[in-house]
């Protein structure tokens, strides 16, 4: 199941944060369209997203798998809520298939602001939509990607998380954030794992150069590199990744890590700084969010400038 395509959330034809009283209602008036053969639209069908069939089979099954309250938030994060008058706006804009205007509101909302109770809606909404369209017409778009889960993955961690909870399931239910951590990223993975590099069947150069100038590398036991090469060495910026799952943005030289850049461990931490011939220099005074931003939007330049295109 596609997530957010594929949503129970839009197969009811309900925003995310609805209440059980009127989620048992809305299941009961699909229900009677789909025993006689037909079916009824409503303003969260989201043409946008693809096609929409309700079914009794895929109704009886939506309907099961929000009877949980932990499913209720998991699925919701994976769709659209409302909880004030500028998320109104900007979902009757996406209603209208107005995507550009429903993400000029949210982002206005979010400009220059950190994650609080008045814009963690924004925040999950925007995120649902970024995540929406990078798989787009078969494609994948990466920036949009790591946008949409640098959003959630900040309601995630922030306090303000459990007043999404309280929106979508009320005070009175605790829910536990690591299984619902847990959850989010599996139910991910679904999504991108039709676009993820497949198993090496060629080791080598697979796009570029490594004389002077950019290239794409590949090893046989599943490392990449993409980024700058001289004299046949990984210097410059670019991104190294183990095929284990950690990896590293940032400088090289002489295929060594050398200056600043991030390393991110399989298990979420980082470590970002300054490398000297690949020793990390722990050093207090780094301003690790200005090194963070900086690496990221050099990189971003870099594969857009560089014409290659990879997952």
């Amino acid at each position: 199941m596609h997530a957010i395509k594929d949503n129970p959330y839009r197969t009811l034809g309900l925003l995310g944060n609805t209440n059980e009283k009127v989620l048992k209602k809305q299941i009961a008036i699909i229900r009677r369209y789909a025993e006689v053969g037909q079916s009824k639209s409503f303003d969260c069908d989201f043409p946008f997203l693809g096609d929409l069939k309700r079914e009794q089979h895929s109704v009886k099954d939506a309907a099961s798998r929000v009877e949980q309250a932990k499913n209720k938030v998991l699925y919701a994060l994976f769709w659209f809520i409302k909880n004030d008058h500028i998320d109104e706006i900007a979902l009757n804009h996406l209603k209208d298939g107005n995507l550009e205007k429903a993400t000029e509101i949210w982002e206005k909302t979010l400009k220059g602001s950190a994650i609080t109770t008045k814009n963690f809606s924004a925040i999950s909404n925007l995120s649902t939509l970024k995540l929406a369209v990078t798989t787009n017409n078969g494609s994948f778009d990466a920036e949009k990607f790591i946008l949409s889960m640098d959003m959630k993955g900040k309601l995630l961690s922030s306090d303000v998380f459990n007043n999404f909870v309280s929106t979508v399931v009320g005070d009175e239910i605790i829910i536990n954030r690591t299984t619902i951590i847990k959850d989010y990223v599996d139910e991910i993975t679904q999504i991108i794992s039709p676009y993820l590099l497949k198993p090496v069947e060629k080791s080598g150069l697979v796009k570029g150069t490594m004389d002077n100038g950019i290239g794409f590398y590949r090893w046989e036991n599943g490392d990449l590199y993409f980024g700058e090469w001289k004299e046949g060495y990984r210097t410059g910026l670019g991104i190294y990744a183990w095929g284990s799952g950690d990896y590293f943005q940032g400088y090289f030289k002489s295929g060594n890590f050398h200056g600043e850049g991030i390393y991110i461990f399989t298990n979420g931490s980082q470590r970002i700084g300054e490398w000297i011939n690949g020793k990390f220099q722990d050093h207090e005074y780094y301003d690790t969010s200005k090194i963070s931003k900086e690496v990221k939007d050099k990189v971003r330049s870099l594969v857009q400038d560089s014409g290659i295109e990879f997952n």
